[in-house]
């Protein structure tokens, strides 16, 4: 490894309690160019592992094997900060921690449930309420511009939504991966994290978002090429946040 790397974060975020986050400066871009320069040569093996720890994750029903595998991963990135040749069988080491990560992925699905509904409810009855009852055994009579805007309205709801429930849990898989946390506790030092650095963290997940859909707008196959970017960047947003745990 060389006396210094590009991606790790510098002596000064570093503070003298690991487990306590700090606030700093966030810049996806930046983020972004760091975690390029941590996979190195080793990219195309993190496409292929990110791609295929997705690809596990969304085979197995309410996301039971997210966890593990997304821990998994984050250990390839922190054995990638380490200085040390990643193995693909790295990634299944995730499941050594298959109930902590479990946990996390139950409580984000609960969050979720607590969140998403509620706007589901709204959208039902805000579109019974402009589609309304036609006139005899006629269809139902609609205002374009009142559908449009509702439509409008009600996607804008559904990504404050989904801003709600991601935000919080935005480090939780990298403590379980980094510090071997338990579930609940990774949630509660996520959000605490979370809220310290909350607008940094809004603008980086916007950013991955936008980014994430060019992406997919141009046949999908970008997107996979820049999902393992996105996770190299999350691990890095961590470690500055949190630190390490080795004082240098």
């Amino acid at each position: 490894m060389s006396q210094f790397n590009p991606y790790e974060p510098m002596q000064s975020r570093i503070g003298t309690d690991p487990n306590s986050p700090r606030q700093i400066s966030i810049n996806p871009i930046d983020l972004y160019k760091r975690s390029l320069a941590l996979m190195g040569d080793q990219y195309w093996l993190f496409v292929a592992m990110t791609f295929l720890a997705i690809l596990i994750s969304s085979v197995v029903p309410f996301g039971i094997l997210m966890g593990p595998m997304f821990v998994g991963l984050y250990l390839c990135f922190k054995e990638r900060e380490e200085g040390r040749r990643v193995e693909f069988g790295k990634l299944f080491q995730g499941f050594d921690e298959f109930v902590n990560s479990l946990v996390v992925t139950l409580i984000l699905i609960a969050v979720s449930l607590v969140v998403i509904i509620p706007c589901y409810i709204i959208g039902g009855i805000g579109m019974f309420a402009i589609l309304g009852p036609g006139q005899g055994n006629g269809p139902p009579q609609v205002n374009p511009a009142a559908l449009l805007g509702f439509l409008f309205g009600l996607v804008l709801l559904i990504s404050l939504a989904s801003l709600i429930i991601y935000v919080p849990f935005v480090f939780a898989y990298q403590l379980v991966a980094d510090r071997k946390m338990g579930g609940g506790q990774a949630c509660s030092m996520s959000f605490k994290a979370s809220l310290k650095n909350l607008v940094g963290v809004l603008l980086f997940i916007v950013f991955t978002t936008i980014v994430s859909m060019l992406a997919a707008m141009l046949c999908y196959l970008p997107a996979f090429l820049v999902m393992p970017i996105s996770f190299g960047a999350l691990w890095i947003l961590y470690r500055d946040v949190f630190g390490s745990m080795v004082q240098e």
